[in-house]
């Protein structure tokens, strides 16, 4: 971990559905909501990837765009706060996102709209994406 945030400048982040729910890429918003021990136990805090300007992911369910809304106001409310620890987020350029994975019949599920919405909202001028078409609703 502590490789990761200090050799490397992630600037795009892409994830795909794997199998089962272990496998879950959508798993890795948590960690990218809040600043993390460098040292997963101990050790200074700091976000994970600040550099990230690009996020693009399928989610499994609607509760995951709400999760990746949170993931996206946390990030920007950082910017600016003296407080923080370490490097401050970068602002999202662009953020996609749609329904997939192994075991998904995206046409059944309903778009996460407020979700949708909320992200759009809180990504500052970031472009949105719902299944490869630009959300523009805020």
């Amino acid at each position: 971990m502590e490789w990761f945030s200090f050799n490397l400048k992630v600037t795009e982040l892409t994830l795909y559905g794997g199998f089962g729910e272990a496998a879950d890429p959508i798993n890795v918003v948590p960690f990218l909501s809040s600043p993390v021990s460098v040292e997963l136990v101990t050790g200074p805090l700091q976000w994970l990837f600040p550099y990230l300007e690009v996020f693009c992911s399928h989610c499994a369910r609607p509760m995951d765009v709400t999760n990746v809304a949170g993931m996206v106001q946390e990030r920007h409310s950082a910017i600016g706060n003296q407080d923080i620890p370490g490097v401050i987020p970068k602002l999202f350029l662009k953020i996609k996102l749609a329904y997939g994975g192994p075991r998904m019949f995206a046409n059944e599920l309903p778009i996460n709209e407020e979700a949708l919405k909320t992200i759009k909202r809180e990504s500052r001028g970031a472009k949105v994406y719902w299944a490869g078409d630009e959300w523009t609703r805020t």
